[in-house]
């Protein structure tokens, strides 16, 4: 929730109020504790952190037996990282979550994209809707497996 420094204004007035009547002493500056809207947690073997909907699909690959390279560095010179490849298939699983809908975020997306394709990488950007429906797993192991659709 956001607030207006006119709500902030007036719950700690209220605050103050209630401190005074509970005798309680006000501290001098405000507390404030920031929570993250999402935990981020690293991965084990990288440390790099994966998004909950990138832990999701870790862990449907890992039931069906596929062994993806987490944040796979693709390009030596470049800071592009994979979120789940088969280099030596050169395939590669993109989760696509809200953050990828910032105007910077899609164009370093589209560029990545291109930088694929040229390399001669296929790959899924995926959603939170495929990974919830199983569909992202089902399309990993057709591309991973050779299995034509």
């Amino acid at each position: 929730m956001n607030w207006t420094p006119e709500q902030l204004k007036e719950a700690e007035q209220r605050i103050q109020a209630k401190c005074k009547v509970l005798h309680v002493a006000m501290p001098a500056a405000p507390l404030v504790v920031l929570k993250p809207k999402r935990a981020l947690k690293p991965h084990a073997l990288t440390g790099w952190y994966q998004s909950p909907l990138e832990r999701e699909l870790a862990q449907q690959f890992q039931l069906v037996g596929l062994a993806p390279e987490v944040q796979y560095k693709v390009f030596e010179r470049r800071k592009f990282r994979l979120d789940f490849a088969w280099a030596d298939k050169k395939i590669a699983v993109l989760v696509q979550g809200n953050v990828h809908r910032i105007q910077s975020k899609f164009y370093r997306d589209c560029e990545l994209f291109c930088l694929l394709t040229v390399a001669g990488w296929r790959y899924l950007p995926v959603s939170r809707n495929e990974i919830k429906s199983g569909m992202a797993l089902k399309w990993t192991e057709r591309m991973v497996l050779g299995e034509l659709l």
